[in-house]
This record gives C-alpha cells, sequence and structure tokens, in this order.
C-alpha cells in the first residue's frame, strides 16, 4: 500500500510538472495576444485622434482659403463712381422728394391721445364698448 501511494505520488507531481508549464504557456499566450489587442486598439484610438484633429484642421484651412479667394477676387474697389451729393431727409427738401415743398402738415401729431376726440359723446363710448 506504501509503494502504491509513493507511486501515485510521484504520478500525480510528474503530471503536474508537465501540465503546469502547459497551463502557463497557454496563459502567457493569452495574456501576451490580450497586451497585442490593447497595443492594437490604443493605435487604432491614436489614428482615429489623428484623423478627427486632420478634419478639423481641413476645415480650418478650407474657410480660410475660402476668405482668401474671397478677398482677392472681389477685394477693395476703391469709392464708388456715382455720387449723388448730400440727399436731405425732411420729405419736400430733397429733389428726389415726391412731395412738393411747403405742402406740409405742420406740426406733427401726438403719438398718445390724452382726450377724446371732439364731438364723441360719453354715450357712443359705452355703446362702442358693449357692441350694442
Amino acid at each position: 500500500m506504501a509503494m502504491l501511494r509513493s507511486l501515485l505520488k510521484t504520478f500525480v507531481y510528474g503530471a503536474v510538472l508537465l501540465v503546469l508549464p502547459w497551463l502557463f504557456k497557454g496563459r502567457k499566450e493569452r495574456i501576451r495576444e490580450g497586451v497585442q489587442e490593447q497595443v492594437a486598439a490604443e493605435h487604432h484610438f491614436k489614428r482615429q485622434v489623428i484623423q478627427g484633429w486632420l478634419i478639423v484642421c481641413g476645415i480650418s484651412v478650407a474657410l480660410v482659403l475660402y476668405g482668401l479667394f474671397a478677398l482677392f477676387t472681389v477685394g477693395d474697389k476703391g469709392p464708388p463712381d456715382w455720387d449723388f451729393g448730400s440727399i436731405e431727409d425732411t420729405p419736400g427738401q430733397s429733389v428726389y422728394s415726391t412731395f412738393p415743398y411747403g405742402e406740409g402738415i405742420g406740426e406733427p401729431e401726438p403719438q398718445h391721445v390724452l382726450e377724446r376726440p371732439p364731438g364723441v359723446e360719453k354715450d357712443e363710448i359705452e355703446r362702442g364698448r358693449t357692441g350694442k
């Protein structure tokens, strides 16, 4: 019985010594593959960040080039070649006015009415409010 026990121990120890490196080898490979996947993911992320910045910079450069194009094609043409002179802004004083000079109504009417118009009685006001 003791001999069987020692044989069994030897077999188990041998099996463990043969199997453990194989298990750890798989674990190391899995860790190595995981690290490689992580490195690949980080590389992909860095690539996406660079692509995003390139897109933003490209749009900015396109807008600057568009502005420069507009500046150089249109540019500053100098003073206008037409001159209307001094145009009066009061109706009737300008030579371009459609109203004859002096036919105004005088002072402008006030914007806010503080009293009732003449000839309107209190009864008419009350009828207007009630709709009768």
